[in-house]
């Protein structure tokens, strides 16, 4: 079962670079399967994607922005090591 709960490219114009970086990420963990070993890492993406939706109520700090940037980029890397690893 496949659920796209990101961003499609025709947002792109749209997008926030948070938002760019969650899509890129979320395109990255369909190709991971939903397992024990990579759950925290799909579990994370939704709630940071949660993070970032609220952006649009409350604007954050600079700060806050990085933190989450760095999280998710962060996220991509292991993510990348997860597919390098289960190939």
């Amino acid at each position: 079962m496949s659920t796209t709960f990101f961003f499609t490219d025709a947002g792109a114009a749209h997008r926030t670079p948070a938002e760019t970086l969650l899509s890129r990420l979320a395109t990255d963990l369909l190709r991971l399967p939903f397992e024990s070993r990579t759950r925290t890492l799909h579990i994370r993406a939704l709630e940071l994607k949660r993070v970032v939706d609220e952006w649009t109520r409350v604007t954050p700090s600079e700060a806050e922005r990085k933190v989450t940037h760095d999280e998710i980029a962060d996220l991509q890397r292991a993510a990348a090591g997860w597919r390098e690893l289960l190939r």
